[in-house]
Parts: structure tokens; C-alpha cells; sequence
């Protein structure tokens, strides 16, 4: 049995790019071509930016036809809101927020569909903004004390929802009334946000709602709380300000275990939460939560700091019961590159696992102890760093993984039930897929060694190549 194979891959890949880079740029800056030797270190960090802006967030309509995302085609700063038909026509912006000089926010951050796809809301420095119909002039429906994240609208379009300051936010929009859902978060400790020296991570709030679901039929949400409030307080030196400072910051020193990790439902018409009873919730880390079809029961992927073991549960809504449906173990096993999610009727998983020494998919039918291996062979389903991109549709599971070359992270599909993988992209490089609500496209953010980030467009029904969208 293999030992670990997906880190080795891993690393090889992050070695050969970065060395491919570093001679790009090598031979850019000795190039005999005059235009090479007139590049500055000014001009090479100043706009119009020579690799361009990326594009991101790219959200499909519920009907699939039309794809927003955030994108700024002059290479200034800044992202715009784009729309593209899922043939890849009509690509057009929407607003011009970047292009404002004055009495406006500068970037879009953020964004969602509105009912029935006729409209966009998105999020601008502090304000949030609604375009009805699409085309025509942004519309201010809410100004916050600091900006909104997380976008999202519950899928019987009745809530706008977000994040503000470690809380979810609830905008109803019949009613135009805005209410804080829950009361969880608690401030970070310290002023300074240290995140040039410790990453944005040590300054978070000590308690936040981190990320969070809509059930299908918008009567709860499952929320991710990160409690750090019980997290070793150190001292940290600011050197960037006019005079060294010492700020506290939250940092677990080697072998502390006292971060929370916790799932809680929010129920929309009781407006309460309960937090569900997880176990060793300050050891173990949770990979995914996902809503059954139905919107019943919550599936939950769990695994502690060594990675070594990894539990997946099932617990009913109502009742807030886990039951575990999965177990493995492996001692030689040092990270987690995984995820699952539901099969199509609901009534079983697909998920992955290393179990034979290589990351692959199983499918494992609720009440049956035994999963079956789907996928088989000598590559493995991760992504570039850490657990594969994995999405179902009407039967059909749809992942990234390294089968046509370890250097590479194409798509492909295969029945949860099983059968022969399909691919579904071959440009050469990474892909980073979010599949269309009716399962027949692809946007994928596509990237190599010497190409940055682009938008393009596949379909998922028959082979064709991939339509790039951005420039």
C-alpha cells in the first residue's frame, strides 16, 4: 500500500511551477528585446497590471443560462460584476463601479442572484446594491457599519443573507426589514490587524460564524462557528507602525487543543440555534456539511488535527441526532485532502478517501457498512493543494483529479453508481469548475505555468472545447 503518494504529488507540482515561473521571469528581465529592458519594478506593480486581474466568483443563475462574476478588463483595481450566456455570448458589465471616482465604492466584493434570475445583488465597501431588471442602474438597498460577506439568497427568494462582523444578517426583501439572525460572534482581542507578519488568520474574531448553508427548502441553515476565545493569548511585536507595539493575538503554542470547531442549525421561522453535540469539537475539524435533496437531514465530514482517522455523520434536523454512517483510519495518513456529498436520491454518500493509498471516490449506500470504490487507478482526485472540487448531478458525479497528467487538474464525470470516468476538459493546465444548476456547464477558472487565471465556459452533455470568456 501506498504510503501518501498525493503529498509527493503535490509538491513536485508546486516545485515545477514555481520553477517555470522563476525562468519566465529570468528570461523576461535578459531578454536582448528592448521592450524587456525597459521593464521597471514600478511599472511591473503598477496598473494596468501585466498578468491582468483575475476573474472570480463565478455564480450561474438558477436556470443555468446566464453567468455572473467579478472581473476588471482594463488590469486596474478593482473588480466589476460581468454577465455571460452559458453559450458564451452577450459578455457585457454591469454597473461600473470601478470606474467611479467620486460617491461611489470602488470594487465589487461580492455577489448573488436574485429571484427568479432578473435581478443581481452584490456587496461594494459598506453598501449592498440590487440591479432589477439586469442593465439597468444599481439601486443602494442597504448601507452596513463594515462590509457584508457571503452573499447568498435563500432559495425560496424570500432572504438576502450575509455575514457581518462574525454574525449572519437576514434582509428580508418584501419587507425591506434587516435582522442580525444570530448573536454569536465575539471581537478579536487587540487593535492592530498584524496580518502582514501573521496571515489574516490570528486576527479574526475570537467567536464567528465562518461559513454557512441554506436547506432546500429555506426553513434552516447550518452554520460553521470557529470559537477561539479559550485559544492561548501571546504578545506579537508590530513593527510596521512609527514605534514598535506589542498586540495580542490568539496562537495555539504544540499540543494545545482549544479551538472550537462547531456546526449549529438556525431555525428561519423560530429564529434559534442549536448547536449540534460534536465530538472532541476542540481536536476534530469539520471537511464539509451538505443538505440532503430533501433538506432533512446534514451530512458532516470530520477529522482530527493528525488526520490519521476520519468519521462522516448523518444527523436529522429535527431531532439533532448524529448518527455515524462512515469510519476509516490509516496511521501513515498526515493530511486531509477530502470532501462528500449526497447521492442524487438521497438515500446514500459519495465521497473520497485514500483508503487503498491514493485519493479516489466510494459511494456508500445509507445502513450498508461497505463502501464501493469508483474510481480506481494510478492518479488520484485532489486538487492543487488539499481536498478535490466534487459536484452531483442527476446521477452523475463530477470531479477534478490528476489522471491525465500529475501536473494537471482536469474534470471529469462518472454515475455514482459507477462505471468509466468521462472527461470533460483537456486545456492543459488547472481548472477550478463550479457546475450550472442544470448540470449542463461548466465555468471554470483555468491557469498554468505561464498563463494567469482566465474565465471559460464547457459543456458537461458531449465532449467540446473549453470557450474562454475572459482576456
Amino acid at each position: 500500500m501506498r504510503t501518501g503518494p498525493d503529498s509527493a504529488q503535490l509538491s513536485a507540482r508546486r516545485w515545477r511551477r514555481s520553477g517555470l515561473l522563476g525562468l519566465a521571469v529570468i528570461i523576461g528581465f535578459l531578454s536582448p528585446l528592448a521592450s524587456a529592458r525597459e521593464l521597471s519594478i514600478e511599472r511591473i506593480t503598477s496598473a494596468p497590471y501585466l498578468g491582468g486581474v483575475s476573474p472570480i466568483n463565478p455564480t450561474w443563475s438558477r436556470d443555468g443560462r446566464q453567468l455572473a462574476f467579478l472581473w476588471n478588463d482594463q488590469a486596474t483595481q478593482g473588480r466589476d460584476v460581468w454577465l455571460v450566456g452559458s453559450d458564451g455570448s452577450n459578455l457585457r458589465k454591469i454597473g461600473d463601479f470601478v470606474g467611479r471616482k467620486e460617491g461611489g465604492p470602488a470594487s465589487v466584493s461580492d455577489l448573488a442572484w436574485g429571484p427568479e434570475d432578473r435581478s443581481l445583488i452584490f456587496a461594494a465597501g459598506n453598501e449592498l446594491y440590487r440591479i432589477e431588471p439586469l442593465g439597468s442602474t444599481p439601486e443602494k438597498i442597504l448601507t452596513t457599519a463594515s462590509p457584508a460577506h457571503a452573499l447568498a439568497l435563500s432559495p425560496d427568494g424570500r432572504f438576502v443573507s450575509f455575514l457581518r462582523e462574525g454574525d449572519l444578517w437576514l434582509l428580508d426583501q418584501s419587507s425591506g426589514l434587516l435582522t442580525q439572525a444570530t448573536k454569536i460572534a465575539q471581537p478579536k482581542i487587540g487593535n492592530s490587524p498584524l496580518n502582514t507578519c501573521c496571515g489574516p488568520g490570528f486576527s479574526r474574531p475570537d467567536v464567528e460564524i465562518s461559513r454557512y448553508s441554506w436547506s432546500p427548502d429555506s426553513k434552516y441553515m447550518a452554520l460553521y462557528i470557529d470559537d477561539r476565545s479559550q485559544v492561548r493569548r501571546i504578545l506579537i511585536p508590530d513593527y510596521l507602525g512609527e514605534e514598535t507595539r506589542a498586540e495580542p493575538l490568539r496562537r495555539d503554542y504544540p499540543g494545545d487543543n482549544d479551538h472550537v470547531r462547531d456546526l449549529a442549525l438556525y431555525s428561519v421561522s423560530e429564529s434559534r440555534v442549536w448547536r449540534l453535540d460534536l465530538p472532541e469539537n476542540t481536536d476534530r475539524d469539520i471537511a464539509s456539511f451538505t443538505w440532503s435533496p430533501s433538506g432533512d437531514r446534514l451530512l458532516i465530514d470530520q477529522f482530527p488535527q493528525s488526520a490519521k482517522h476520519r468519521w462522516i455523520y448523518v444527523v436529522d434536523r429535527e431531532a439533532r441526532k448524529l448518527q455515524q454512517v462512515w469510519h476509516d483510519h490509516r496511521a501513515t495518513r498526515t493530511s486531509q485532502a477530502w470532501n462528500s456529498l449526497w447521492q442524487s436520491d438521497g438515500q446514500g454518500i459519495v465521497f473520497i478517501s485514500d483508503k487503498d493509498g491514493r485519493h479516489h471516490l466510494y459511494a456508500l449506500r445509507l445502513g450498508d457498512s461497505k463502501a464501493s470504490q469508483l474510481t480506481r487507478g494510478e492518479w488520484s482526485v485532489v486538487d492543487e493543494s488539499g481536498a478535490a472540487w466534487m459536484a452531483g448531478y442527476d446521477g452523475q458525479i463530477f470531479y477534478v483529479s490528476t489522471q491525465k497528467s500529475l501536473y494537471e487538474r482536469q474534470v471529469y464525470k462518472i454515475s455514482e453508481r459507477g462505471g468509466t470516468p468521462k472527461a470533460i476538459t483537456d486545456l492543459e493546465g488547472i481548472h477550478h469548475p463550479t457546475l450550472s444548476p442544470d448540470g449542463a456547464h461548466l465555468a471554470l477558472l483555468h491557469s498554468n505555468d505561464t498563463t494567469p487565471t482566465e474565465l471559460y465556459i464547457a459543456g458537461t452533455v458531449r465532449k467540446q472545447p473549453e470557450q474562454r470568456i475572459t482576456h
